[in-house]
């Protein structure tokens, strides 16, 4: 990402950048896992039904994580596999 793209963008080019869809980027906001004020915000903080706008840098801090996170799950659940079948 080059250092002239704003920070804050809006949901159209948020999925571009982040390679998910809208519908993706809600869910990731309702679990919480991008958290509000950090990931995302609304431009009219008072109106639920405002636009919501994306802080790109730190969603894909975040999502990094979070692929790391489960990088290192499965590569766990593969070697207790693997033990329990040459226990059997």
């Amino acid at each position: 990402m080059s250092t002239t793209t704003k920070e804050w963008v809006k949901t159209r080019l948020a999925e571009e950048l982040l390679c998910l869809s809208e519908r993706s980027l809600f869910r990731l906001r309702q679990k919480g896992i991008l958290s509000a004020g950090r990931c995302w915000r609304r431009t009219i903080p008072d109106n639920i039904n405002s636009n919501v706008i994306y802080n790109i840098p730190a969603c894909l801090e975040v999502l990094s994580g979070v692929a790391a996170a489960s990088e290192m799950e499965q590569d766990r659940l593969s070697t207790h596999r693997k033990s329990e079948v040459a226990q059997a």
